[in-house]
């Protein structure tokens, strides 16, 4: 891991394409900004390993009921069983 010291207002440039900014610094908290290409996304880290459930209700005859589960890197949706405990 490459560690750096920045000051607000000073980059980080990360290739030829990727621009990190320290927008500002306030005790513990610092906000970056960033500049990237539309196609590369960037998440923060809590959102990457969150699960991406989205629930759906019973079916009310008692069928098999599945949840959709979206991919956040290609918001792709597919769905999973799911099973009653």
């Amino acid at each position: 891991m490459l560690v750096l010291s920045r000051k607000p207002g000073q980059r980080i440039f990360i290739g030829n394409d990727i621009s990190v900014t320290v927008v500002a610094v306030s005790g513990n908290h610092v906000r970056l900004g960033f500049q990237a290409p539309q196609h590369m996304p960037i998440r923060r880290e809590e959102i990457c390993f969150q699960s991406p459930l989205i629930e759906e209700p019973a079916p009310a005859d008692g069928s098999k009921r599945f949840r959709k589960v979206k991919n956040p890197e290609t918001n792709e949706i597919t769905y999973e069983e799911m099973y009653s405990i």
